[in-house]
Parts: C-alpha cells; sequence; structure tokens
C-alpha cells in the first residue's frame, strides 16, 4: 500500500487545527466584511429620492412641468438626488453612480487582484483598505457629482483586491473541516454590515455625514490589519519556506500546542509546495491553457455575472419594495442570515454544486413569481411580493455566499488570487449594467432578467466538479489530476 505524502493541509492539523490565533485573526477579517458592506452598498441610502416638486409649482407633476428649479424635502432625509437635482431627465445619472463603482471593482480586478499572488495576501489587503477609507473620504467632500462619481470608481478599483484576496486569505489558512462554516459565518458579517447601514442612516439623515461615519469602522479595521501575518500557504508556494514555517510555528504556540517543534511545521519536500529553488509563478491566462481549467473557469464566469447582477439588484432596490426603507433594508441585511446557514447547512451536507445550484434556482423562480403576483392600488408592490422578493434575495445570498468558498476550491494557490478576481471581474460586469437597467426598465422586466439568468446558472453549475472535503490544488496541474480521477472514476463506476 502507497502512503499519503503529508501536505500543507497536514501541518495545519498538527499545530492545533483552526485554532485560537486564527480565531482570532479570523474575527479581525469578519470585522472588515461588515465595515466593507456599508461602503459597498451605501448607494441604497445615498441615492434615494426624496420628495420633490417645482419652485412655484407644488401641485404639478415636477417631471412633466416646465420647471427652472426643483425643491426637495430634505425633512426626513438628503442624498445625492436632492444635493445634485437628479431626478426627472437626470435620473439615470443615479445609477450611474453603482455602475461606476461596478466598474471600478472590474478594473481592481484585473490591475489589482493579481498582485495578490506576486506581492502578498497581506500587503494587498492592508493597502486596498487604506485607498477605501482615503477616496470613500474624498466622496464625502465632493463639490460635484463628477467628482463623487469618480471618489466612488477609485473605492470600487481599490475595494476589488481587498473582496478576494480576504476570502483567500481565510481560505488558505483553515483545514478543509472548517472551510464551509467560516465562510458561511464570514458571510454573516456581511449581512450584519448591510443592517448596521440601515441603522446608521436612520440616526444619520445628512449624506455626507452618512459616509463619514461609516469610514470610521473601515479605519478601525485597518488599524488591526497590521497585526495579521502573511497567508503561510502563499509564502510556500512562492518557495519562501522558511518564513512559512516560522509564521506556522508562532501559530502553533499560539493554539497552545505542546512542544511545537519545527519538525512539525517543515514544509520540505512536500508535493504541494515549491522549493526555493523551484518558484511556480502563473497568470490568470494559466486559467484557459488548459482543458479542466478552461472549463471551470467559463462555468464560474457565466455564475458571477448572474449572482453579482441578482444580488446587488436586490439589495440596492431593496429599499424600493415598500413599507419604511430603514426597516426594509435592515431585514434585507438581517435575512442573509438565516439565509447562509441553510447555504452552509446544504453545502455541508449534499456538496459545493447542490447548493449553488439549489439555490440560484430558488431565486429564479422567486424572481419570476413576483411578476405574476397583484400589485397594490397605488402601484407599490404588495406584501406578498415583498415577501416573495425577500425570499429569491435569500437564495442570491446564500448561493453567492457558496460561490465565494466554491471557487476558491476550483482554483489553484499558484493562481487563486489573480483567477478568482477575474471571475469576480466577470461578475462586476453585470454589476455595471444592473443598475443601469434597474434605472431605465420596469420592475417586471428587471426580475424577468434575474429570474431566467438565475435558473440558467443553476443549471450549468451542475456540470462543476464536487469539492466538498478535498485538499485545495495548488498547481494546474492538480486540478487536471483531479479531473483525470474523476473521469476514471465515473468510467469504473459504469463498468
Amino acid at each position: 500500500m502507497t502512503l499519503r505524502k503529508r501536505d500543507f493541509d497536514d501541518v495545519l492539523q498538527d499545530i492545533g487545527g483552526f485554532g485560537r490565533a486564527q480565531m482570532l485573526f479570523f474575527v479581525v477579517i469578519c470585522y472588515g466584511s461588515a465595515a466593507r458592506a456599508c461602503l459597498g452598498v451605501a448607494q441604497v441610502f445615498l441615492g434615494k429620492v426624496p420628495k420633490f416638486h417645482c419652485e412655484g409649482q407644488p401641485t404639478e407633476d415636477p417631471c412633466k412641468a416646465t420647471c427652472g428649479q426643483y425643491i426637495f424635502d430634505k425633512s426626513n432625509f438628503s442624498s445625492i438626488v436632492s444635493e445634485w437635482a437628479l431626478v426627472c431627465e437626470d435620473k439615470e445619472y443615479v445609477g450611474l453612480v453603482q455602475s461606476a463603482f461596478m466598474f471600478g471593482i472590474l478594473l481592481g480586478n484585473i490591475f489589482i487582484g493579481p498582485l495578490a499572488d506576486q506581492y502578498g495576501r497581506k500587503l494587498t489587503i492592508v493597502y486596498g483598505h487604506i485607498g477605501m477609507a482615503a477616496f470613500h473620504f474624498a466622496a464625502a467632500y465632493s463639490q460635484s457629482y463628477l467628482q463623487f462619481v469618480i471618489a466612488r470608481f477609485l473605492v470600487g478599483l481599490v475595494a476589488a483586491g481587498c473582496i478576494t484576496t480576504t476570502v483567500v486569505y481565510v481560505m488558505e489558512n483553515a483545514p478543509s473541516n472548517w472551510r464551509t462554516m467560516l465562510n458561511t459565518i464570514y458571510g454573516f458579517f456581511y449581512g450584519f454590515g448591510i443592517s448596521l447601514l440601515a441603522l446608521l442612516a436612520y440616526f444619520l439623515r445628512e449624506w455626507r455625514d452618512l459616509v463619514l461615519y461609516s469610514n470610521v469602522l473601515l479605519l478601525g479595521f485597518i488599524c488591526l490589519l497590521w497585526f495579521l501575518p502573511e497567508s503561510p500557504r502563499w509564502l510556500a508556494s512562492q518557495g519562501r519556506l522558511g518564513e512559512a514555517e516560522e509564521i506556522l510555528f508562532y501559530l502553533g504556540r499560539r493554539n497552545g500546542v505542546t512542544p511545537v517543534t519545527y519538525d512539525m511545521v517543515s514544509l520540505r519536500g512536500m508535493s504541494n509546495v515549491a522549493s526555493t529553488n523551484d518558484v511556480q509563478k502563473g497568470s490568470v491566462l494559466d486559467g484557459f491553457r488548459t482543458r479542466e481549467m478552461r472549463r471551470r473557469m467559463l462555468i464560474l464566469m457565466f455564475i458571477w455575472m448572474v449572482s453579482t447582477m441578482s444580488y446587488f439588484g436586490l439589495t440596492i432596490g431593496s429599499s424600493n419594495l415598500g413599507g419604511n426603507m430603514y426597516i426594509t433594508v435592515a431585514l434585507s441585511g438581517l435575512i442573509e442570515l438565516p439565509a447562509k446557514v441553510i447555504g452552509g447547512m446544504i453545502s455541508t451536507r449534499f456538496g459545493r454544486r447542490i447548493a449553488v445550484t439549489s439555490c440560484m434556482m430558488l431565486c429564479g423562480v422567486c424572481c419570476l413569481a413576483v411578476i405574476f403576483l397583484p400589485r397594490m392600488q397605488d402601484g407599490d408592490m404588495s406584501s406578498t411580493q415583498t415577501t416573495i422578493a425577500m425570499i429569491a434575495k435569500m437564495g442570491v445570498s446564500a448561493a453567492f455566499n457558496i460561490i465565494f468558498l466554491y471557487t476558491g476550491e476550483l482554483l489553484p494557490t499558484v493562481i487563486r488570487s489573480s483567477t478568482f478576481s477575474f471571475c469576480s471581474m466577470t461578475g462586476r460586469i453585470a454589476g455595471i449594467i444592473g443598475p443601469l437597467i434597474a434605472s431605465t426598465l420596469g420592475d417586471n422586466i428587471v426580475f424577468l432578467i434575474y429570474g431566467t439568468t438565475c435558473i440558467i446558472a443553476g443549471i450549468v453549475s451542475i456540470y462543476l466538479p464536487e469539492t466538498l472535503n478535498q485538499p485545495l490544488p495548488d498547481t494546474v496541474a492538480d486540478v487536471e489530476n483531479q479531473a483525470l480521477q474523476l473521469t476514471e472514476k465515473y468510467k469504473m463506476k459504469e463498468n
């Protein structure tokens, strides 16, 4: 019998698995997820339209009358709409702000995301969040609409590397049996951040105050980031074995493992780490050079496009679902908590593939159902429609959370951050188009698009391999070998 060669995951188990040290670092990362949510979906309140009328014509329809100046009711809240009169013929400029933010993330995934594979996970996370805070402050002090759009674009540009790299960082430093739970908890905090944003918006009715105070949360996170170590798995993939072993030794001591020896954390001679003289470099192009990698990338790109469009479309549009907008947005965030739990349970019990398929299909069916349900007499959505739309949000929230985990498990360490960022980039293409569609087309057409594309995405996800309780691939060759082993396994079953 051939003995299995010791790998990186075995070393993690020897130093305490996911012990006290990793838990502390994970709490810091989760705090950052909540802080980023306040910045990422701020457009829910920043782009809200207050009541308004034409100066001197309070009873006329302001968008049909000849209007020299719009008068906005700022007694309840202010927004960029009231700041720069983005109504009537200029209403499409509201959706353009979120599109600019998504376009920034798209470009960031191209130019900044791959830096994590070249210069490390920690540096990308730290400097990315510093950039987010700086540009978010610039947005708060914008004196024109153009300045605000540029600031939001730059926030998205530097946020791109933060979003994907933090997920990769958590995944690389956790044993395989912890990944689902950690991914679920990480998703909790993003949903909590959306609800926290609603709470801040309730007490901070001036839009500039909301931007400034939400940024304070991010500043606290930046202060804590300096205490995070570099990802030892990334260091090992770069041939920097001594540095990786030092961090693993430190983690073992902090986890209370006694005694910790350098033999326990030795990475030399392992099949899935690079030697000092044989560092494996790669780029996003390596994700398309071999058959299996190409197949995985194309399917993941489509799923990312659909899930991003549907998730942010339903989140940003939650304030328009009827009722008190602060409560509705808060519920939209809180509803992600059970969604993440259910999605995590399904992915643990039945696997990632079935979880993504079922959750995307649920979102698709619910979005289509909203179209055929009757509205209220005033044209607003009925309580039944709002409930079904919230269930759709649950489905896509669960799917979106699992996709982050699933994507990282399907891609190899040597190009994980760059290919992960590329998949996220394709999602942002849909994120750019989504707000523009929502601001120009009716609700029924928007829900029709969400519904049909989610169902198609659920179907194509069936063709991805299962990764539950499987070791992370570290090279492109590992991915191709996994595919070959699966093919041989299916052939044996047929025979």
